[in-house]
């Protein structure tokens, strides 16, 4: 299953970067950074926001309401054409006025902030 998912992936980003139009590659892409598919995205050449940013506040991307803690949601993007200024996964808890927790999604969402050239 997971070469599949490779294939679609490089693909797309085969297609994006031969009609040069391709900067920012995001997505949940279920998968943590020891996998294949994340290690096929990055020999591919293109690099994963929070290391390259200056400033990077990491955390959970996927928390499964509260289940699980892991890193499956990234933000992609060619370095020589990107600078990354700031990264933030977003993990702040929310409640009801019960006190439960409130969770929007299962996923924390992710932020950067960038400059894109050429």
């Amino acid at each position: 299953c997971e070469e599949f998912f490779i294939n679609d992936v490089l693909l797309m980003c085969h297609k994006c970067l031969i009609y040069n139009r391709f900067n920012v590659l995001t997505g949940d892409f279920n998968c943590d950074p020891e996998s294949s598919t994340y290690k096929s995205i990055i020999e591919y050449g293109l690099s994963d926001s929070c290391d390259i940013s200056k400033t990077a506040e990491k955390g959970a991307t996927f928390h499964g309401y509260g289940k699980t803690s892991s890193v499956i949601d990234f933000i992609f993007v060619q370095s020589e054409r990107t600078e990354v200024d700031f990264y933030r996964a977003c993990t702040e808890t929310f409640f009801y006025e019960d006190g439960s927790v409130a969770y929007p999604s299962d996923h924390n969402p992710v932020i950067i902030d960038a400059k894109i050239s050429g």
